[in-house]
């Protein structure tokens, strides 16, 4: 599930696109979230000096580029909405997580992205 604090920053955004075009995970997103993206993304580009059309413009244009790269992405609504009253946790946030446990998203990691090798915290000065 790509939330849109994910996909504001044009560098992260890419990055995690890029992985979803590898086949490193499936990417989710709903239309509440490409709105957001539209918001915050354009609010970033007027801050950084584009006018309003143009951010709008060119925050239509990555909408749509996404979509496109990823025509089963956006998560059809019906199937976040049964589950949104029963999620407990920030009101504001539940359309995120009714979408990604819709989608079946899972926050465990498979047993393959287990490091090989145990690995031990260290403190800056290499004291255990």
């Amino acid at each position: 599930m790509l939330d849109a604090n994910a996909l504001v920053p044009p560098g992260l955004r890419d990055l995690l696109l890029s992985c979803a075009s590898a086949g490193v995970f499936r990417p989710v997103w709903q239309s509440e979230i490409e709105a957001e993206l539209r918001r915050n993304g354009a609010r970033l580009l007027v801050r950084r000096g584009a006018g309003v059309d143009e951010a709008d413009a060119a925050l239509d244009h990555v909408v749509a580029e996404m979509n496109r790269a990823f025509p089963d992405a956006r998560l059809h609504p019906r199937r976040r909405r049964r589950l949104e009253a029963s999620m407990t946790n920030h009101p504001k946030d539940r359309h995120v997580l009714a979408a990604a446990a819709a989608a079946g998203a899972s926050h465990e990691r498979p047993a393959s992205a287990a490091p090989a090798h145990p690995r031990t915290a260290r403190r800056a000065d290499c004291r255990q």
